[in-house]
């Protein structure tokens, strides 16, 4: 009964995971012309290319920690699933792991990518209420 709610979680978190390796990250650049009339161009990026363009730095090296914490929890759903018996503490890492959803959500409202916003918290909305779940279960 326990190995749906980590295939939801693996699902989750692997959805994130691969959608940093497409164009989903939103970069918007304002030049002015030599005419005084402002200019405002829109990239599509993804994590590689917003790392290698080093646009905002600290927030590059958030994402791609937070993308490695997801792969993490990619990993720990994976133990859950192989596992035979509901164990605590692969529950609440399973409930941690869901925040690393939630901050990467909350980096994207800042740059308007509303299409990795949308990934981020419907993958953090499924992985939480998930491992609610599993917490209960355990008890």
């Amino acid at each position: 009964m326990h190995k749906k709610y980590y295939w939801i979680i693996f699902s989750s978190h692997l959805t994130v995971c691969l959608a940093m390796l497409f164009p989903v990250i939103r970069v918007s650049e304002t030049r002015l012309s030599s005419l005084g009339i402002t200019l405002e161009y829109t990239n599509f990026l993804n994590l590689f290319h917003y790392i290698s363009n080093d646009i905002y730095t600290v927030t590059a090296v958030l994402m791609l920690l937070l993308t490695v914490a997801s792969a993490f929890g990619v990993a720990n759903a994976v133990w859950g699933i192989t596992s035979k018996e509901l164990r605590p503490r692969t529950s609440k890492l399973a409930f941690a792991f869901s925040f690393t959803l939630a901050a990467m959500g909350a980096l994207t409202v800042y740059s308007r990518s509303y299409v990795l916003f949308t990934i981020c918290a419907g993958a953090f909305f499924a992985s939480a209420i998930s491992s609610i779940k599993l917490a209960r279960m355990e008890q």
